[in-house]
């Protein structure tokens, strides 16, 4: 009599192992509804890697863009890299010469040219060697104006601000910007003045020259927490006014819109405010509107054929052969793999100047991927409803069959999350 009173006060322990299973599915619920829009959670980008590798993008950034590449083959003919901004100067004539309809150059500015003529001088200076020739030296063209008045002959962009946050994509990131200090950004949706935007910046600083020329654009590409680059913030906050990245400034240049470049619309609703001012949720280029996070990250969609049509900076500078790929063409300068370590993303390694020249092509195709705050509630209760099927179904099937049934319920999830 003692024991089954014992047992009947008990009983309740024959439940434990289903009110663990129980709580399980509600941790994981809670887990899937909590790193629904996360880009930390590592699995769930990996499966997003592997869908966008099964159903690439449709755009093609051969029809806009044109690589010219500092190779191997370059620095043999010219010398080791860097060069002197002359050269690169020379660069930028030739492809304009070419019929380039702008040019990008995607090599950092926001530095003292270590080869110019006063760079050179201050050295000579510092180590009091021959005064006399510091001094002619430093009298001596700037190798900056010389970069300057290449671009005064064609639109263009020129690379700052090479090093990216630590994650762009946290609020912390981000700084109040003044939207008033850049003609060519038009707020809508209501009236603002200051929007929040990732920070970045300059290294040192750029010509006054240089940056009337050609517009400072911000290089830095940031990873994700397992060193995959999927994501590139399309606008940035460089000394307290805004600043396109170099992938936004490049699809603006390639649109007809105007003499310089298209106006970029920026949406925000009036409940999304930080402290930094307004967090944006939408970015215009043209006719194509781009929903992004509040960081304002384009999600890469990478198109089927990555390979962009390259020239050798080596044979464009010689003028040997004929260059009629560049008309009409946005042509990107920058470094390739020889030179500039490349970067991982979810397709391989790339280089700095493809990651953003297939960037800006995905922004003239309007492509810009991004999991609806709907799909994260619809997970956190399919979780529940099918685990608490399961635990219904294992009980009346045996142990293969209960197998089965979850192998192809999880098939079906799959799938699921792949169409949306």
């Amino acid at each position: 009599m003692p024991r089954n009173l014992f047992l009947s006060q008990f009983r309740w322990l024959s439940a434990a192992p289903l009110l663990l299973v129980v709580g399980a599915l509600a941790i994981i619920a809670l887990t899937a509804l909590a790193g629904a829009q996360s880009n930390e959670s590592g699995s769930r980008e990996a499966l997003f890697d592997f869908y966008q590798r099964l159903s690439p993008s449709a755009s093609d950034p051969s029809d806009a863009f044109q690589l010219v590449k500092i190779d191997e083959e370059s620095v043999e003919a010219v010398g080791p890299w860097p060069w002197p901004r002359t050269v690169l100067a020379e660069l930028v004539e030739k492809a304009a010469e070419a019929g380039a309809k702008s040019v990008v150059l995607t090599e950092r500015v926001d530095a003292p040219d270590p080869l110019s003529p006063e760079t050179i001088g201050e050295f000579w200076l510092s180590g009091a060697r021959d005064e006399a020739l510091a001094q002619q030296l430093s009298l001596l063209p700037s190798t900056d104006a010389a970069l300057a008045a290449a671009f005064a002959q064609t639109k263009g962009a020129v690379a700052v601000s090479e090093t990216a946050p630590a994650d762009p994509n946290r609020d912390s990131a981000l700084e109040r910007t003044d939207i008033q200090a850049a003609n060519w950004l038009r707020f809508e949706g209501g009236e603002a003045e200051f929007v929040a935007l990732p920070a970045a910046k300059y290294f040192y600083a750029v010509s006054e020259d240089l940056a009337g020329a050609a517009t400072p654009s911000v290089a830095a590409l940031a990873p994700d927490r397992d060193g995959i680059v999927r994501r590139v913030p399309l606008l940035w906050s460089l000394a307290g006014a805004p600043a396109p990245s170099l992938a936004l400034e490049a699809a603006r240049l390639a649109l007809p819109d105007s003499d310089h470049g298209a106006v970029v619309a920026i949406n925000s609703s009036s409940a999304s405010a930080s402290a930094q001012g307004r967090l944006i949720n939408k970015i215009g280029v043209g006719e194509n509107v781009l929903s992004s996070p509040s960081s304002t990250a384009l999600r890469l969609d990478w198109p089927k054929r990555l390979a962009m049509p390259t020239v050798s900076a080596s044979k464009l500078l010689s003028g040997a052969g004929s260059f009629s790929q560049l008309e009409g063409k946005v042509v990107f300068i920058g470094l390739d793999e020889y030179l500039a370590p490349p970067l991982r993303t979810s397709r391989g390694a790339l280089t700095p100047v493809e990651i953003h020249a297939l960037a800006a092509s995905q922004i003239l195709a309007g492509a810009a991927p991004k999991r609806p705050i709907w799909t994260g509630y619809l997970e956190a209760i399919s979780v529940m409803l099918l685990g608490a099927a399961a635990i219904m179904m294992a009980q009346r099937l045996e142990f293969w069959q209960a197998v089965g049934f979850a192998a192809v319920v999880s098939a079906i999830l799959l799938f699921g999350a792949f169409l949306t």
